[in-house]
């Protein structure tokens, strides 16, 4: 079929939908869609996965939910791609429970969530500062048979680091190593920064040996920085 006079199909249409979208002209995206659907081009998941993605950008939450409403009334399977996409774009927009939610749908549906989905999450629960819900979230992940990676538990040490539970920051930190994960050199500096500004030195010394074995060498810069400023703190104050 011809639209505009270039042959088109739902390779074509995919391709257009997607640069709008990139654009931030999701109006036209959506004109296209429908444009696609009139003539009997039926939108693939991967479309339906675009224009949600789309809308998410725009600010817009409802729209994505009819669209996978659609989607799933025209006889397509949602994804996991499609529900991370959901779930990506509800916490960025605050809309935790309804987060939850969609999580629940998954696996009322027999669809595993993945590593990333689960990390997406984390990482919202922890940027809000419920720290609890993302440590529970966590749990939940490892019960589920998912294998928290370097991006789980460099997010939790941050996290923790900056609500100043600076033990159980430690704790995962020396989790993440042990599983055979790097920590980057941010989590390491914000660890290390946080022990010496709470006076707790000589724990930021010991992640600064097992840091230097792993060649992070920002995080002596830290200790050095961070130290030195926390000595004329106090020497301020006296």
């Amino acid at each position: 079929m011809c639209y505009g006079g270039v042959e088109s199909d739902v390779y074509t249409f995919g391709t257009a939908i997607n640069a709008f979208c990139k654009g931030g002209k999701v109006g036209d995206a959506a004109c296209l869609f429908l444009k696609m659907e009139e003539m009997g081009i039926a939108p693939s998941v991967i479309t339906y996965n675009t224009l949600i993605d789309g809308y998410f950008r725009s600010g817009d939450s409802i729209e994505p939910y009819m669209l996978k409403n659609k989607m799933i009334k025209n006889g397509l399977i949602p994804s996991v791609v499609t529900y991370s996409i959901l779930i990506n774009g509800l916490v960025k927009l605050g809309k935790f429970d309804d987060a939850d939610c969609v999580l629940k749908e998954m696996l009322d549906k027999g669809i595993v969530p993945n590593v990333v989905i689960y990390n997406t999450l984390i990482d919202a629960y922890c940027k809000v500062g419920e720290i609890g819900n993302a440590s529970r979230m966590r749990d939940y992940m490892v019960s589920k048979g998912v294998i928290p990676n370097s991006v789980t538990y460099n997010s939790l040490v941050q996290r923790f680091c900056k609500a100043e539970h600076h033990s159980e920051a430690m704790d995962i930190w020396f989790r993440l190593l042990e599983k055979g994960f790097a920590a980057n050199m941010i989590t390491s500096n914000a660890l290390i920064h946080r022990l010496c500004e709470s006076g707790n030195r000589p724990e930021a010394f010991r992640i600064l040996k097992v840091g230097w074995t792993l060649q992070c060498m920002f995080s002596f810069a830290a200790f050095l920085v961070t130290c030195s400023s926390s000595v004329v703190r106090g020497s301020a104050v006296q």
